[in-house]
This record gives structure tokens, sequence and C-alpha cells, in this order.
């Protein structure tokens, strides 16, 4: 009796450790998808409802309930307050902030500050197309890597799974 609950324990902790390493692969690419909906819905503000980076980003950041939404808020608080601080100056600061503990690649890093380089402040057709190109840059890894992800987890659970069965068959 005892020999079927320490198999069961051993295989029940093979799995767990395959799920838990696919569930760390899928928050990441749920982060992904979430960038990319900041600069979809950023360029839909700036396209449809005719408002500055700032308000945008006052706007998202209020529908947003992740930390990403209240990074948005308050880059679009600061940069509409009159400090003199400019839009690229406060989103690289709040964004490398948020990037210190984020599971983000380095590619996928420069992405989200590139940004700052080219915002066009004053120019709402190269803002849309700057928006434009690094949400399909986003969408693009994101895809990329949901690909991977799933041969990945086909592999993670099969060799989870084997190495339970081995360290069952070495106890044995």
């Amino acid at each position: 009796m005892l020999y079927f609950l320490g198999i069961f324990c051993i295989m029940t902790g093979a799995f767990g450790y395959g799920k838990a390493y696919m569930y760390r692969q899928k928050s990441h690419v749920l982060l992904l998808y979430r960038m990319e909906s900041i600069f979809r819905l950023m360029q839909s503000e700036i396209t449809y409802k005719k408002q500055s980076l700032p308000q945008a980003c006052l706007e998202i950041g209020k529908r947003m309930p992740e930390k990403e939404g209240e990074i948005l808020t308050e880059i679009g608080r600061q940069a509409q307050d009159g400090s003199g601080r400019g839009f690229r100056e406060i989103w690289k600061e709040y964004w490398e902030v948020y990037l210190r503990d984020s599971p983000l690649e380095l590619e996928e890093r420069r992405i989200l500050l590139e940004i700052s380089q080219f915002t066009g402040y004053e120019d709402e057709h190269i803002q849309q197309e700057m928006l434009e190109r690094q949400k399909e840059r986003f969408a693009d890894i994101r895809k990329r890597k949901e690909d991977k992800n799933r041969e990945q987890n086909k592999l993670v659970m099969t060799l989870s799974l084997s190495a339970g069965a081995l360290l069952i068959l070495l106890l044995l």
C-alpha cells in the first residue's frame, strides 16, 4: 500500500513540476499580450479620440486593472502636471522601474522603452505609425513564443513524467 502511495506522490510531483514550468511560460505570453494591448489601446485613443500621448496614458491606465495600468496613469499625470519634464523622460523612468522585476526578455524590454525615443509628440500620424510598429513587434514575438511553448510543453511534460517513472524504478 505504501509503495502505491509513494508512486502516486512521485508522479504527482513530476506532473506538478511540468505544469509549473508551463504556467511560467504561459504567464510570459500573457504579459506580452498585455503589452501588445497597451499599444493597441494607445493607438486607438490617438486615432479616434484625437488625444495626446499623456491623455491616452491616463485613459488607458484607468481601464487596465494590472500594474501596467497604474504605471500608465502615473505617466499621464506626470506628463500633464506642468513640471517641465517631458513625456519621453517620464515614460522611460516609469517603465525602467517596472522592468527591474519583469520577466520580459531584452528584446521585449527594448521595444517597450523605444516608444520614448520615437514619440513624434506633436504629430499624431507619427505616433500612430510608431504605436502600430511596436504593437506588431510585440504580436510577432508573442506568436513566436506561443509556437515555441506549444512544442516545449509537450517535451517538458514527457521529460518530467519520464523522470518520475525513472525515479520510481530506481527506488523499487
